[in-house]
This record gives C-alpha cells, sequence and structure tokens, in this order.
C-alpha cells in the first residue's frame, strides 16, 4: 500500500527550474499500475483511502475521483511556472530531486526514509496532454511501474 501511495505521490508531484509547456486548470489524470506483476487500479486503492478519512476531507477527496477511471488534478499557473513551490510530502520523509528539465519533458528522482526510492519521466505530448512513467521500489524490495495520462479538461479548477 505505501509503494502505491508513493507512485501515487511521485506521480502528482512536479519539480523543476523552469515552466512546463502546460495549460493551468483542472486536469483528467488516469493510471495504470503493474506491481508484482499484478494490475492495481489506483483510483479504487484511493477510495478505500478517502473511506477513512473525516467527513469534510472525503467530500474534498471524493470531488477529485469523479469517476471511476480518472481522477481530477488542478495544476494553477503558479504551479506550472514554478512547480518545487508545490510539495505533497508534508511530513518532509522523502527527498525529491529533479535529474533534468526542459519545458516538454522532466525527470525525477525520490528517496523517502522508508527505503522507498523511484524515477519518473513526464513526457509532455503538447500544452492540453502529458504521459509519465515511474518506476519505483518499496522498502522490502517490491517493485512498480506506474503510468499516468494527463488530459487538460479546462482553465476554471471548478
Amino acid at each position: 500500500m505505501k509503494l502505491i501511495a508513493f507512485t501515487t505521490l511521485l506521480l502528482t508531484f512536479n519539480i523543476s527550474a523552469a515552466s512546463l509547456d502546460m495549460k493551468p486548470g483542472l486536469w483528467e489524470v488516469s493510471m495504470t499500475i503493474e506491481a508484482e506483476g499484478k494490475t492495481i487500479d489506483p483510483i479504487a486503492e484511493m477510495k478505500k483511502t478517502v473511506a477513512k478519512l473525516p467527513k469534510e476531507q472525503q467530500a474534498q477527496m471524493m470531488a477529485m475521483l469523479k469517476n471511476n477511471n480518472a481522477a481530477q488534478i488542478c495544476f494553477t499557473k503558479e504551479m506550472i511556472e514554478k512547480p518545487e513551490n508545490f510539495k505533497f510530502d508534508k511530513k518532509g520523509k522523502c527527498t525529491h530531486k529533479l535529474l533534468k528539465q526542459t519545458s516538454n519533458k522532466m525527470e525525477m528522482s525520490l528517496n523517502c526514509d522508508d527505503g522507498t526510492s523511484g524515477t519518473g519521466v513526464m513526457d509532455i505530448i503538447n500544452s492540453s496532454e502529458y504521459i509519465m512513467v515511474v518506476n519505483s521500489k518499496g522498502p522490502k524490495g517490491q517493485t512498480a511501474k506506474t503510468t499516468q495520462n494527463g488530459k487538460f479538461l479546462k482553465a476554471d479548477c471548478k
């Protein structure tokens, strides 16, 4: 389960020194995860986790998971221009490192205190579409490959 959380974190965590060629606004993000020879539905796993949250947080998270196949994520102009300013690892247990970045490609690595590590490559196909592939390894040696497809929906995140 930690490996899925790590993969989801890495998928949504963008760091860079320059602006990415992406439109700010609401994006639909679909994922497939292959871990230890099995395909995992990350949205179903997220919904199980959301069910354990306080009701206010449940409503907020469920709004992101509007359908069974994808989540909706808001990428603001500030995030795209300076993505290093937002961090999803609020407890500081993971170190993120930008390996290479251009306006249409980003490569990164992540190492966590629990031994989880991985690398991810995000390719911006055009300003309305991206694909990201993350290869990760859990603290007990378990491996996962996650593929994420992002499609721009609209400029307004509401």
